[in-house]
C-alpha cells in the first residue's frame, strides 16, 4: 500500500514551491494547488506544467500577498491600504470576541468580505491559472 499526499501552497515561495517538487519527483504527492498572486507563481507553473501524471488546481488566496485583480478600488474588503490582502489574522482582530483556535469559522457573525469583490478577485486568478499553466486548473 502507498500512501499519496496532496499539497496546498504551491508557488507561495521557492522554498515551499521545491519542496513540493520534491514531493512530486518521490512520487509521495500527485495533486497540488497553485498560488497565482505571488512572486514565486510564474516559476512554479514553469516547473510544473509539464510534469506528467500530476493534477494541479488552483489555491484561491484573499488573504497572503498582493490580489491579482489590478483597480484596488474593487477590492476595499480584501485589501490593506498599502495594496496587500489583510491576512486571516488581521481579519480576526477585527472581531470584538477573543479569537477561539477551535471554531475561527464560527467566529464572524458578519461576513468581513464582499461577495462581488470576492467573485471578481477569483475570477482574476482563475484567469491568471489559465495564462501560467496554459488550461484551467484540474
Amino acid at each position: 500500500m502507498k500512501l499519496l499526499f496532496q499539497s496546498d501552497d504551491y508557488g507561495f515561495t521557492d522554498a515551499i514551491t521545491d519542496g513540493i517538487l520534491k514531493g512530486i519527483k518521490e512520487g509521495i504527492i500527485r495533486n497540488t494547488g497553485l498560488f497565482v498572486n505571488m512572486p514565486s507563481s510564474k516559476r512554479a507553473a514553469e516547473l510544473i506544467k509539464n510534469i506528467e501524471g500530476i493534477s494541479v488546481g488552483i489555491d484561491i488566496n484573499f488573504v497572503a500577498g498582493y490580489p491579482v485583480t489590478k483597480d484596488p478600488i474593487m477590492l476595499t474588503t480584501l485589501i490593506r491600504e498599502d495594496g496587500h490582502f489583510i491576512s486571516s489574522v488581521e481579519q480576526m482582530k477585527k472581531l470584538s470576541k477573543p479569537i477561539d483556535q477551535k471554531n475561527i469559522l464560527q467566529m464572524f457573525d458578519e461576513d468581513p468580505y464582499d461577495y462581488e469583490e470576492v467573485l471578481n478577485e477569483t475570477e482574476a486568478q482563475v484567469l491568471k491559472f489559465i495564462e501560467l499553466m496554459g488550461r484551467k486548473p484540474a
